[in-house]
């Protein structure tokens, strides 16, 4: 009952959430750090969905791929969009890079 009272009051607005790798590019890193970097956001991905909000979310292994997909959500909906990233440094600078 607490987590759905979470869900509603922080994440109500939200139309989409996307779980990343702080990786920007598959080919500009080594399998391993792909692989712990999936780990991490697969691990946070399981924490989203015991909160059992009903929110969309997807698990993508690049920035690149999360761009993409905030891309296409937008092309779909027309509308203008406002994107919230909460991560590392690292994420952030690829998300604007």
């Amino acid at each position: 009952m607490v987590v759905k009272k979470v869900c509603l009051k922080y994440f109500a607005n939200f139309d989409l959430v996307i779980f990343t790798t702080n990786i920007i590019h598959k080919e500009n890193d080594t399998a391993e750090r792909l692989e712990r970097e999936r780990e991490i956001a697969s691990t946070n991905t399981n924490i989203w969905n015991s909160l059992g909000c009903k929110i969309p979310m997807s698990r993508v292994d690049t920035i690149h791929n999360a761009v993409q997909l905030i891309e296409s959500y937008t092309n779909k909906t027309q509308l203008p969009i406002h994107v919230l990233i909460t991560g590392s440094v690292y994420l952030v600078g690829g998300f604007i890079a």
